[in-house]
């Protein structure tokens, strides 16, 4: 009688074991989710395009449209929800399922559970980079850092696309190394759901991409952005003028870096707004320059610095944007667990530490879900921790005989 030998079926019954474990742990992130919408108020940045596109959807209104009616009620109403005004070709592909649904509760608890997914996944795409192995306990506690960081829970909580954004710059990041052009143009175009926070990084990389002559990107890139743009114009013909006059309408109300320089120090405010924009601005574009022509691994430090310098020169922020920060850290955190062999962990436990305290005792004791006013705190704060650890690994990036070897990454 034939029987399967024994590795076929250990094999057979491991896999198994991880698929019922996946189920299992998916329910409970459902779970989670659910409960989150029931005691936590919030979503406030997933509501007005939820309804914008629900209407558009079911009710053949004009998205935005919606969007102005929304906002300019939300302002007589004293409500704080700053004005986002989302391409219709790029919201097609972030808000399209959610605007199918019924209910808005249905549609934040979606959004939820791909954003505490997505959040999870960074890990696992920081790690396969860079080959490093942080161990169970530090595992789980960077688990717990990437929900319950200040910026990262407001950005979830919030329906915020800054948090499932980080995953998609992550995705990007690792394709560019793996040489995997054209998926990485494909996702940098879905990036552009954010153009004021991500138009840097979008143009950096397609320069970079042509000083390495690396065309791909640019087919993936513009590929992606036609055939999304084709299938916007087809549903909604008219939809970059009525972008550009909602965002016309709301220019006033916009809140950034320099805004609250000049809110919070009227006389000097200005000025040192100025400063500002050419110091971060004087930072990013050397570095562009500098890795102009290297190979990937440099850019990509260089783009993680651009994310950087994109929350503070960005025209439209919110505190929960701050997750973005999780790019660089990620960088910074692979690098030291990769190269710094003696002490990279204490580093990675000791940092993971300082950021997840400082900003919940400075900015986040009396933070309550539905606000979403920034502060010089919440604005300055964390990009001001993240850059000098940034630079700590600028020279490991820069130089490719420091990295992994090739064929333990991304294996």
């Amino acid at each position: 009688m034939h029987t399967e030998p024994r590795p076929h079926r250990r094999e057979a019954f491991s896999l198994l074991g991880r698929g019922l474990a996946g189920l299992f742990f998916l329910g409970l992130v459902i779970a989670a989710s659910a409960a989150l919408v029931r005691h936590f108020p919030g979503g406030e940045n997933l509501r007005f395009p939820w309804e914008a596109l629900h209407g558009f959807i079911y009710k053949e209104e004009n998205p935005y449209r919606t969007l102005s009616f929304l906002y300019g009620r939300a302002a007589q109403d004293h409500i704080a929800v700053p004005p986002e005004i989302y391409p219709f070709h790029t919201a097609l592909v972030w808000f399209g399922l959610l605007g199918l649904t019924k209910t808005f509760t249905f549609a934040r608890t979606l959004a939820l559970v791909g954003a505490i997914l997505a959040s999870l996944a960074t890990l696992g795409i920081a790690a396969r980079m860079f080959a490093w192995r942080p161990g169970k306990a530090l595992t789980l506690a960077l688990a717990v850092f990437v929900l319950t960081w200040h910026f990262a829970a407001r950005a979830i909580l919030a329906g915020n696309v800054a948090a499932p954004l980080t995953w998609l710059l992550l995705a990007i990041w690792a394709s560019l190394r793996r040489e995997r052009d054209t998926l990485a143009g494909g996702l940098l175009a879905l990036a552009f759901i954010r153009p004021g926070l991500m138009v840097g990084v979008i143009v950096f990389i397609l320069l970079w991409a042509v000083s390495r002559r690396r065309w791909k990107v640019w087919g993936g890139f513009w590929g992606v952005t036609l055939v999304l743009m084709a299938l916007s114009l087809w549903l909604l013909p008219s939809w970059p003028l009525d972008a550009a006059r909602l965002a016309f309408q709301t220019r006033g109300t916009a809140i950034s870096p320099r805004s609250l320089l000049s809110q919070a120090f009227p006389g000097v405010g200005r000025q040192i707004g100025w400063l500002l924009v050419l110091s971060v601005g004087g930072l990013v574009g050397a570095e562009w320059a500098a890795a102009f022509g290297k190979p990937s691994h440099h850019a990509l430090w260089t783009a993680s610095l651009t994310v950087w310098g994109g929350l503070l020169l960005g025209p439209r922020i919110t505190p929960s944007d701050q997750v973005l920060l999780l790019v660089p850290l990620m960088l910074v955190w692979g690098y030291w667990l990769s190269r710094w062999k003696a002490y990279g962990r204490p580093a990675v436990w000791l940092t993971a530490g300082l950021l997840w305290l400082v900003p919940w005792l400075l900015v986040g004791r009396h933070w309550h879900p539905g606000t979403t006013t920034p502060t010089l705190t919440n604005a300055f704060l964390a990009p001001l921790m993240v850059l000098p650890l940034l630079y700590t690994v600028r020279w490991w990036a820069s130089r490719a005989h420091v990295l992994p070897p090739e064929e333990e990454m991304l294996s």
